[in-house]
């Protein structure tokens, strides 16, 4: 069953979704396993991108658009709203893990960097968004508020 959105009348295609959250779940894990910044600044340089909906400057949406072309996928529509809240925490995730191992304290930066890979895990393999579960549990609840 696909939840209706009751602010955004955008769409957007759940394959180019899934195949951002692919390589994000690589990236991170790369930065995880070796602690290199410059994993954690290309991990921020695209949500940021992203974010301000410059793709153009987001290598995991060239990349992704190019799978998709080069592999012919149908479109798969989904409403936008959702995922641009979770792409919302997920840039706010980064900066948080930027920011924690800037600042030295390296367990709390790998421990959030491993909840981004399993958010971005589930968003990849399992089309299952955390933050647009978020996203429509608060909406409910503002409704709930408002009533």
């Amino acid at each position: 069953m696909n939840q209706s959105c009751p602010i955004s009348f955008q769409r957007i295609d759940s394959n180019m979704v899934r195949l951002i959250a692919i390589q994000v779940t690589f990236v991170a894990l790369i930065f995880l396993l070796t602690h290199h910044i410059i994993f954690l600044l290309l991990l921020c340089l695209d949500f940021f991108a992203r974010f301000t909906r410059l793709l153009s400057l987001s290598p995991f949406s060239y990349v992704a658009n190019k799978f998709i072309e080069h592999c012919r996928l149908e479109e798969n529509l989904t409403n936008e709203a959702p995922k641009r809240f979770a792409l919302y925490l997920g840039l706010t995730m980064n900066v948080s893990i930027f920011i924690f191992y800037i600042l030295g304290f390296i367990k709390i930066s790998m421990f959030l960097t491993f909840i981004l890979i399993v958010f971005a895990c589930l968003e990849a393999f399992s089309d299952y968004c955390i933050g647009c579960k978020l996203y429509y549990f608060l909406q409910h609840l503002l409704q709930t508020i408002k009533k």
